[in-house]
């Protein structure tokens, strides 16, 4: 539970660099995943995106 709380009020705790190295993933890192995955399956084709490929890296690099 502290370290709960300690990376609330700080955004770190010593568990997380093992975790990290673990593959957990934070929330934001996922939905730019879901996003590029959307992108590549073409779930904005009405949309103006060109090259699909280029869109879905670009959307991971935010």
């Amino acid at each position: 539970m502290p370290f709960l709380f300690q990376h609330a009020v700080q955004g770190w705790c010593p568990p997380v660099p093992i975790l990290r190295r673990l593959g957990v993933r934070t929330r934001k890192e996922i939905d730019r995943e879901k996003y590029a995955l959307k992108i590549l399956r073409g779930d904005f084709e009405k949309s103006h995106i060109g090259d699909r490929a280029e869109a879905a890296l670009t959307a991971v690099r935010m």
